[in-house]
């Protein structure tokens, strides 16, 4: 960090405090300390409890307490902001998302895929927070003239009637989102509207899009049971039981030929994705047990 007066470097206002992981002091942390860029008051009514990047980084959706699913803007401000090619995407049922066919209003779809704003400016930018987190600094706050984010949401899905507690992004700008409703519900950027619900018999807490293969995803939850769907068929194509609730479930990458489940007990199950068949497990306990 650049110092004052030449003297000792000056740490920034909106420095935080980063810990290793590793058995070595906080000072040698290569990310020691990191930096506040912007903050996002009231994003949702309550807690959020998940945040998700897409996988081309254009977008970050978060969800909450509140049930809603909200896809923000990454970097309004860049050039590359104007670009729609994601109208090319098809749906599940093969037509363009680009058409608009009576799935929402029109403007409110481009503004997400990246409009730029009427008068030419940036579409949406976060100011500085007025009273970010300390470490103690005494230097100028650094990287927060950045525009990371929309000052609002590009969209925001309310469709869940209870706490949205995972997302998964696929490498094709779909979005699946895990609620405590039951359901897992299917989304896309260039629609207002949900594209797909899939039910569960029990409060879902993880879902996962398969990293090769954006037509299966993975959920898993209370009612002790690992599934992996088929999106344009809308049915298991797989399953198993776990001894206990399922907390998190993922494919592996980069193939995804392997599904890890971690359970409520402490232990993590391993499956083979054809079939789902039952690999191995080993413990994930910490030293308390």
């Amino acid at each position: 960090f650049p110092s004052k007066g030449g003297g000792d470097p000056a740490i920034p206002i909106n420095a935080i405090g980063a810990k290793s992981s590793r058995e070595k002091p906080a000072s040698e942390c290569e990310y020691n300390p990191m930096l506040l860029l912007c903050t996002v008051p009231k994003a949702h009514k309550g807690p959020v409890w998940c945040s998700a990047f897409s996988s081309d980084q254009e977008y970050i959706a978060t969800g909450g307490q509140d049930g809603s699913v909200a896809l923000w803007r990454v970097a309004p401000s860049r050039e590359e902001a104007g670009n729609t090619d994601r109208n090319e995407e098809l749906d599940w049922d093969g037509r363009p998302f680009g058409k608009n066919d009576g799935g929402g209003d029109s403007d409110s779809d481009n503004e997400c895929i990246g409009r730029p704003s009427k008068d030419g400016g940036n579409p949406g930018s976060v100011e500085a927070p007025g009273q970010p987190m300390t470490l103690g600094g005494t230097g100028h706050p650094m990287g927060s003239e950045i525009r990371f984010l929309s000052t609002s949401p590009c969209i925001r899905y309310s469709d869940h009637t209870s706490d949205c507690v995972d997302l998964s992004w696929s490498d094709t700008g779909f979005l699946l989102s895990a609620s405590l409703d039951k359901t897992v519900r299917l989304y896309h950027p260039s629609r207002s509207n949900c594209l797909r619900t899939f039910m569960h018999a029990d409060l879902v807490t993880s879902v996962s899009f398969h990293p090769t293969d954006d037509a299966l995803f993975l959920s898993g939850g209370f009612d002790k049971t690992l599934r992996i769907w088929s999106i344009p068929n809308e049915k298991v194509t797989a399953w198993a039981r776990s001894p206990t609730t399922i907390t998190a479930a993922r494919f592996i990458p980069p193939e995804g030929n392997m599904v890890a489940a971690g359970l409520l007990a402490g232990q993590v199950y391993f499956y083979d994705t054809e079939g789902l068949r039952y690999y191995t497990q080993i413990a994930a306990k910490n030293r308390r047990g």
